[in-house]
């Protein structure tokens, strides 16, 4: 049978859902990775190369900012999702550019090094 709340206990609850404010605080580099990885997964490459461009137009300092302890992992699954997204295009030049400059910035990623030396044969 049902009870509905008394007055207090509404009040109260109202207190601590609405006492606090809700802040919401957009994460770009999540949207631009997210959004690329969904379109890559349905195989809309040319929709995920433009997401993934932007996450790396945001730069370096903001992703190790928003991720002090992983930003290198995070910005390692960008530019390998890039790079696969220029080869699904038909890329190959364009993928092994991105993996190099990558390599340039993290020069020991044996992950990347691994997928450009795939892509180079």
């Amino acid at each position: 049978r049902y009870m509905h709340p008394s007055n207090k206990d509404i009040a109260r609850t109202n207190q601590l859902a609405l006492g606090l404010p809700i802040t919401f605080k957009p994460d770009r580099f999540e949207y631009y990775s997210g959004l690329g990885d969904l379109y890559y997964q349905r195989q809309h490459y040319q929709a995920a190369l433009e997401q993934y461009k932007g996450g790396i137009k945001l730069g370096h300092q903001y992703v190790q900012k928003l991720y002090p302890e992983d930003y290198q992992q995070k910005l390692r699954h960008l530019y390998l999702h890039l790079a696969r997204t220029l080869t699904a295009l038909g890329e190959n030049f364009a993928a092994r550019a991105v993996l190099q400059t990558y390599l340039q910035i993290f020069n020991d990623d044996p992950i990347i090094a691994t997928e450009l030396a795939n892509l180079s044969s």
